[in-house]
């Protein structure tokens, strides 16, 4: 023990070293070459303290400690009390004082240093996040530090939160929603957590690793102290405690134990920053999915998506802000409530085990194949249906019977394809495609859902037309209470020499609007096209108009138009329903209801032909406006067109998503009718659906035209080549 004549001094100037240093600590920065962030302020550098009750018999303090910092526990005086030691008993401890002294100074030094590289790791973990990164920064600037996801015990071992357990489950079930888990660094998150579980056992064993209960007890006096003491309080402490010189040897044990607990408290913090870092990037890349990202949709794709991360950093603050601190809810609050989505991620699961489990692509179906047929062709019929479960196993075999024709049938019904009981070729390619595909189109599926209006304006009573499931559907308060067939925009490819352009102009379009008006006994107007080959069909029989219920009135500006008549024939049928928007596109009745026994139906020029759409209407008439079945047959024995104005208006949305749920829960799997899901395969989004005619092509096509050798369409549309 060396002998110091100057210790008071120097003990002096140590305190005021220390407290200069803990101030350059609170300024110093992390700025690296090519960081935007400045210096930081030593508000940003102060450490997180949190307040710990200890309780000595009947009375319970407040004490500040620093759960960051090495320690066996946040209990503890944190100051020295106002004591000196008897003169007499100062020689007895004069030795183990000084080497106390000197030990406490290194103790001080290194958790110094260690502050500050807490703060400089949990900087370089934000860095290494590569995304949200001038966010978190500034997020965890405010936030002193701290850990947003964890507190800490007694002991100061870290524990995840009740928040941070529920938005560690949100995260971690990324995937579920068909998301991509590296975006959301799963796996990472996963080994993290494997290694906090370790981490923590280090800290405690090296908490424990003091095993002498003299040592335990000094370390015990002296580990929350804030500062240096003075020699004659320190020695009084000892005195009172019954230490002496004796057991100086213990500080050599303290010596050897605390650089231990240093390395073991710094893996530990350094485990517990990045699972933090990585929730709250989870929270963040989960709302870019659920709210501002567009990954599917045909027209209006999210550009450079890979960079959203820093193009919504504005809205992402204000969702951070309005989340914090309950952003589990936030989140589950952003979730498509429609019980659709539930049932695909619930597809998803079971589609993923077909598909690692391989065995359905063991069984390619190549033949036709009906009731009654027999031998190994039908075997691996009935395997195939059976592993998607629709056939069950007892039943099969080689023989084609009722049990496997009416499994047959549910499988074309799920598939929409025509409910024969027969394999033809449709069912046929149906059954061979893989269930990688099957997998995709359910993960698009629900990507739809996430984008789709229903979703982000959380709508929850609205009229849904789902183009590849050719259904109107109604929803009110997130339950399904209507369900009508409708006819769609045709596929047909079309020159327009009006637009001069060639396209897909039949498409029924996506949109979002509102159900305004219901008209009864609609008037129908014919397109110019239609009305060159009704004019020419009244040349050649002069009572045609009386005989299909045609008319001609003056327009506004003085030419005629030609009309049909309210009544069961026209066109448009007895109701239409109005959503005013661009596209001129309505849903109405048709008097062609053979088509809706198509299992596709796109024939239309873009509007929605509905089946049975009087029942529709009756039940949003009564509903909205409190009109009787009595007071809207009057209304419709008058055969005089009418306006109805709803009361109140109904969302409308026209999605598109090619995969959807029966009453049980199986999937059903639609066309991709506008080939808008291999656009996205194909990374071919936006989709165009239109390209302009060059020169020749508009003259060549004007002289067919002029000839009649091409048949005009609406709008001087020519049928496709």
């Amino acid at each position: 023990m060396r002998k110091n004549p100057n210790r008071r001094i120097h003990r002096h100037l140590f305190t005021l070293a220390l407290l200069c240093s803990l101030w350059t600590v609170a300024g110093c920065g992390t700025k690296d070459k090519g960081q935007e962030d400045d210096t930081a302020t030593p508000e940003e550098l102060k450490v997180h303290r949190v307040n710990v009750s200890t309780t000595a018999g009947d009375a319970t303090s407040q004490k500040e400690v620093d759960p960051i910092l090495p320690g066996s526990s946040t209990g503890g005086e944190t100051d020295f009390p106002d004591i000196s030691v008897p003169p007499d008993k100062r020689e007895t401890v004069k030795v183990l004082v000084e080497d106390l002294l000197d030990f406490m100074e290194s103790k001080f030094s290194k958790d110094i240093i260690f502050a500050r590289r807490y703060r400089e790791t949990f900087d370089r973990k934000i860095r290494d996040s590569k995304h949200f990164i001038s966010l978190m920064r500034e997020i965890y600037s405010q936030e002193q530090y701290r850990p947003l996801f964890f507190q800490f015990d007694e002991r100061r071992i870290p524990i995840l939160t009740e928040e941070g357990k529920q938005l560690r489950d949100i995260v971690g079930a990324a995937d579920s929603h068909g998301l991509d888990p590296s975006l959301y660094r799963l796996k990472q998150l996963q080994d993290a957590f494997v290694r906090l579980s370790n981490a923590t056992a280090d800290y405690e064993e090296a908490r424990e690793s003091l095993r002498d209960g003299r040592a335990r007890q000094l370390w015990t006096m002296i580990e929350n102290r804030k500062k240096l003491p003075e020699e004659d309080v320190l020695a009084a402490m000892l005195v009172e405690a019954g230490f002496d010189n004796e057991d100086a040897p213990l500080v050599a044990d303290l010596a050897r134990f605390y650089p231990n607990l240093i390395e073991s408290k710094k893996k530990l913090n350094e485990v517990v920053q990045e699972i933090d870092i990585a929730l709250l990037h989870g929270f963040f890349q989960f709302v870019l999915d659920f709210k501002y990202i567009y990954r599917a949709h045909p027209f209006h794709p999210t550009p450079e998506v890979s960079l959203a991360h820093a193009r919504f950093t504005d809205e992402l603050r204000t969702d951070y802000q309005a989340a914090h601190p309950k952003f589990s809810s936030y989140m589950l609050g952003l979730i498509p409530q429609n019980p659709t989505y539930e049932a695909l991620r619930k597809g998803l699961v079971r589609y993923r085990a077909l598909r690692d489990a391989g065995q359905i692509e063991k069984f390619q179906v190549k033949h036709n194949l009906k009731r009654g047929s027999r031998g190994d062709r039908v075997k691996i019929l009935t395997q195939r249906l059976a592993a998607e479960g629709f056939l069950p196993e007892q039943y099969v075999g080689e023989r084609y019977d009722a049990h496997v024709e009416d499994a047959v049938q549910l499988y074309q019904t799920t598939h929409q394809l025509r409910r024969s009981g027969r394999v033809d070729s449709s069912t046929r390619r149906s059954m061979n495609v893989s269930m990688r595909r099957r997998v995709e189109q359910i993960e698009l599926a629900l990507q739809r859902w996430r984008e789709s209006p229903v979703t982000r304006d959380k709508l929850t009573t609205y009229l849904r037309v789902n183009l590849p499931q050719f259904e109107v559907e109604l929803w009110e308060d997130n339950k399904l209470t209507r369900k009508h067939r409708i006819v769609i925009g045709n596929t047909n490819e079309e020159i327009s020499l009006v637009r001069k352009q060639r396209g897909y102009f039949n498409h029924t379009p996506l949109l979002q609007k509102e159900l305004k008006t219901i008209v009864l006994n609609p008037l129908w107007y014919p397109t110019p096209r239609i009305q060159k080959e009704l004019l020419s069909n009244l040349e050649q029989e002069p009572d045609y108009f009386e005989k299909h219920n045609y008319g001609i009135k003056m327009s506004s500006d003085g030419s005629e138009v030609i009309f049909q008549k309210s009544g069961p024939e026209n066109a448009l049928g007895l109701v239409k329903f109005l959503f005013p928007n661009e596209h001129k596109v309505y849903m109405h009745d048709t008097n062609a209801k053979a088509l809706f026994d198509r299992p596709i139906r796109s024939y239309s020029h873009g509007c929605m032909r509905m089946d049975k759409p009087l029942e529709m209407a009756r039940y949003l008439l009564k509903k909205i406006n409190g009109l009787t079945d009595k007071d809207i047959d009057k209304i419709l024995e008058k055969g005089e067109e009418y306006y109805i104005k709803l009361k109140e208006t109904i969302p409308v949305i026209i999605d598109y998503c090619s995969i959807g749920v029966d009453s049980e829960g199986r999937m059903e799997f639609y066309i991709d009718i506008y080939k808008y899901d291999r656009a996205y395969w194909d990374k071919q989004l936006p989709v165009a659906l239109t390209e302009e005619l060059t020169d020749s092509e508009i003259e060549r096509l004007s002289g067919e035209g002029s000839s009649g050798s091409a048949g005009e369409g609406e709008d001087g549309v020519f049928p496709g080549e």
